[in-house]
């Protein structure tokens, strides 16, 4: 069992152990004392609630350890946490006490699966609380922090979501807090707006990344299962195509590996993306099904080449997906949109 009967509080954990000892009891302990932000000096409040939200969600991807190179931003984190005061709730006996003794089971919940073998990433995934339900004490605390965020929603949202995530075992995705966790100091330096602003871009991003994949696989799925290739079980990725089919069908695939390497990349381009939205207008063009407006030379150049291609299956597959082809492309804009200014 994990004794944290001489902690005190997320940043005394943080400061004193190294990232590597991280454990998820620790870290789910912590959260629980989160809430107790929405107490901070009104001048040092965004300070303060910014420096907690870097350090606890840089603390709970590296405790999942689902996700690589979070030592060198976790002690980052926790230096920057540590020279801050943390707030104090108007009742910090109770707060305390009820965060203590209530906690409590939640924590031996915790330690318990740890000790049968639970990962730290399964152990995110149950209520932050015993029965999904707050201590009494804290729910006050828990009021003042949907407050705290309504002050300024936009630089709030994102982390509005994170920690109700965290409340309900229902964390966002790990690859996306990688991301944010990682974001430079300059970018935490210059506030909570600037942070969001970065935050939107990766969330942008994601989604396009997320409908991109969907799409490949709806669209290699469907090529397959009109060339015969795979029988009851057609390939869903372009990798896994036989060379020759992939060569004949590259154009109609051209925008999706686009995306892929833009996604990837650790600066996108923003070129790239808009050659890459004009491809899928210029495919939609080809078969019929664009109705956003006049298109610009490089979709009508595509489009063009889709035209000249002429392989009437695979077009009809392009046709019965159009829907999911629009979404991406409203998606890929939306990530534009949100790319930072040269």
């Amino acid at each position: 069992m994990v004794d944290f009967s001489d902690e005190d509080g997320p940043r005394g954990w943080i400061v004193r152990r190294p990232p590597e000892l991280h454990d998820p009891v620790a870290a789910r302990r912590a959260l629980r004392r989160f809430p107790g932000i929405a107490y901070s000096d009104s001048k040092a409040s965004n300070t303060v609630a910014l420096l907690s939200c870097r350090s606890l969600c840089t603390w709970a991807v590296a405790t999942a350890g689902l996700t690589p190179n979070l030592k060198a931003a976790a002690t980052e984190a926790a230096a920057a946490l540590a020279k801050v005061e943390e707030p104090v709730p108007p009742d910090a006996t109770a707060f305390s006490a009820a965060a203590a003794s209530n906690a409590r089971g939640a924590q031996e919940q915790d330690a318990l699966a740890r000790d049968s073998g639970h990962s730290a990433a399964e152990i995110f995934t149950t209520p932050l609380w015993l029965h999904s339900v707050a201590p009494e004490a804290i729910v006050p605390a828990l009021e003042d922090l949907q407050t705290f965020w309504e002050t300024a929603p936009a630089a709030w949202s994102f982390w509005r979501r994170w920690y109700n995530g965290m409340l309900r075992g229902e964390p966002l995705p790990w690859d996306l807090q990688e991301q944010v966790a990682l974001l430079p100091d300059e970018i935490w330096e210059a506030g909570p707006e600037a942070v969001a602003g970065r935050i939107a871009e990766i969330e942008a991003r994601f989604e396009v990344k997320r409908r991109n994949e969907a799409l490949e696989e709806e669209l290699v799925r469907g090529v397959s299962q009109r060339l015969g290739i795979g029988g009851n079980n057609p390939p869903a990725a372009i990798d896994d195509l036989p060379p020759r089919v992939r060569e004949e069908t590259i154009l109609i695939l051209e925008p999706i590996l686009d995306f892929k390497e833009q996604t990837d990349a650790p600066v996108a381009d923003p070129g790239k993306i808009q050659r890459a939205i004009s491809k899928l207008i210029g495919i939609l063009a080809a078969c019929g099904q664009w109705v956003g407006g006049k298109l610009d030379a490089a979709a009508t150049e595509f489009a063009k080449k889709i035209g000249a291609w002429g392989a009437k299956g695979v077009i009809a597959v392009i046709a019965a997906h159009q829907l999911e082809i629009q979404t991406l492309i409203r998606a890929a804009a939306d990530w534009l949109s949100k790319l930072p200014v040269p």
